[in-house]
């Protein structure tokens, strides 16, 4: 019931977004999603906390399956195309850990390199002694690249993989749409909402699934956040508003 405005950057289809093919397109489609717009109306399954980079050691004493950001240098790199599997052992001073891939080789392989400083995050896994983890996203340093200026570290929303759409393409597609929505575009009027002291609907959605980074405190989920529920408020009073005589 909230009045979204009516904007290509959200009412357009997905169809015209780089890499939406057609398997894509018929994933969402049994969800019922067709526009940018029923996409970011999808709130995201979870967040993954990765506002501190951890050492390897510290890992190590992690629960298995928990998330982790870690940062070291590769020390060895070893590839098996027979498998097929690449597998980076890494090294941070404190402990060593291994970084594992088993699909994808062909993209990953000219990025993973013996003396290149990497940022990693992952479930972390215990393997014979040694911290894993098993296809992380990872980040190429340069020599006087600062860790906690890399876009590695934040919260970060996690999706469910929807057929053929995985919830890492999933993200990186709402990062795209939100990138193009307006700064100025709004659902309410800025002066009732300055009076008022509440912030916009969409501003509220953008929230979800971009959660400030400097953000205090343990992670809600999702649907349970302050902007999902303010959302649902906004939703509520429009219904409401919609069968007043």
């Amino acid at each position: 019931m909230i009045p979204w405005p009516r904007h290509p950057s959200l009412t357009g289809s997905l169809a015209s977004m780089p890499g939406m093919g057609k398997a894509r397109l018929n994933s969402l489609a049994t969800k019922r999603i067709h526009t940018r717009l029923d996409l970011l109306l999808a709130p995201p399954s979870g967040y993954q906390d990765r506002r501190r980079i951890v050492t390897l050691k510290e890992a190590a004493s992690l629960p298995e399956g928990t998330s982790a950001l870690v940062t070291g240098t590769i020390t060895r790199v070893r590839l098996d195309w027979s498998k097929p599997n690449l597998m980076a052992e890494l090294s941070d001073g404190t402990g060593k850990g291994a970084l594992w891939w088993f699909q994808g080789l062909k993209w990953i392989t000219p990025s993973i390199r013996a003396g290149n400083t990497v940022i990693a995050t992952g479930a972390v896994k215990n393997w014979n002694g040694r911290v894993t983890l098993t296809h992380p996203e990872f980040w190429k340093m340069d020599e006087n690249d600062d860790p906690a200026s890399e876009e590695a570290l934040g919260i970060f929303p996690i999706y469910e993989n929807l057929g053929s759409l995985s919830g890492l393409f999933r993200r990186k597609l709402i990062d795209s749409i939100l990138s193009e929505i307006p700064p100025d575009l709004k659902v309410l009027p800025k002066e009732c909402l300055d009076r008022l002291g509440l912030k916009d609907p969409l501003e509220l959605l953008k929230i979800v699934h971009a959660p400030p980074k400097d953000a205090k405190g343990d992670l809600p989920k999702p649907k349970k956040s302050r902007a999902w529920m303010t959302l649902e408020a906004y939703e509520l009073m429009f219904w409401r508003l919609a069968i007043i005589p």
